[in-house]
């Protein structure tokens, strides 16, 4: 239900996709005794976290590591969020929600291809596992190469969020959704209004991704991007063997 009085906890957070069910989750699991309030304006999964093309990865955007270790600690760190993921999903999901069967990065351009197998010689050199699939072992139209990352996987974030409300209500937790927040009152106790109540506590999450600024926080820090998918109609089993994506 939406949050309709005025409540006290000892954190609120703001936000309920990946980050903001994640906190909530694991400061129940390190401090059962906290009060915990997530406020979400529509539903779990709602913003980006529900909206994404699904892809769980390992490394960082615009993170280029420059030695060994660095790349190594990425993967490592990148892949516990992968392992997290696995796990919720088998324990708290329907069946499906969570495959990890692995990622092809494919190059049509021989020069990308050519860098792309340089990248994954360091990778390995780092003990990552990762592998450099030619051309003619991909029977892909127009393909020059392609990196494997074989312990990737895809995410139906969606359903994990929403599966992740009882667990996270059965834990203590007070979810509210349907409860966009108006204002963010910073100071000694925060204080949180929304249209029909509020929550004061001792520390709030921000959760918000790139709605943040609208709560008047990292204005000059933060700038929403929205990016886009095209896709085809369902295609035929034969299309697809033809075209070699499938």
């Amino acid at each position: 239900p939406r949050l309709a009085t005025r409540r006290s906890a000892d954190i609120v957070i703001i936000g309920g996709g990946f980050t903001g069910v994640s906190t909530a989750w694991h400061l129940r699991q390190r401090h059962p005794d906290l009060g915990i309030v997530l406020l979400e304006a529509g539903v779990l999964g709602h913003g980006a976290s529900g909206r994404n093309g699904g892809q769980v990865l390992h490394g960082v955007n615009g993170v280029t590591a420059e030695t060994p270790e660095t790349l190594r600690r990425i993967h490592d760190v990148t892949r516990l969020g992968i392992d997290l993921a696995e796990q919720w999903a088998n324990q708290y999901a329907p069946p499906g929600t969570f495959r990890r069967q692995g990622c092809l990065e494919v190059y049509t351009d021989p020069h990308r291809a050519e860098q792309a197998q340089a990248r994954v010689e360091a990778w390995r050199g780092a003990g990552i596992a990762a592998e450099f699939l030619p051309a003619h072992t991909l029977g892909i139209q127009h393909a020059c190469g392609a990196i494997l990352d074989p312990h990737a996987g895809r995410l139906n974030g969606f359903a994990l969020l929403q599966a992740m409300r009882p667990v996270l209500e059965g834990a203590g937790v007070t979810v509210c959704e349907d409860t966009p927040v108006q204002r963010v009152r910073p100071g000694a106790e925060v204080v949180v209004e929304a249209p029909h109540g509020e929550v004061r506590a001792r520390a709030v999450v921000l959760a918000t991704n790139a709605y943040t600024p609208a709560l008047g926080f990292f204005r000059r820090g933060i700038v929403p991007l929205h990016s886009h998918v095209l896709a085809t109609a369902p295609l035929a089993d034969s299309e697809w063997a033809r075209i070699g994506w499938g």
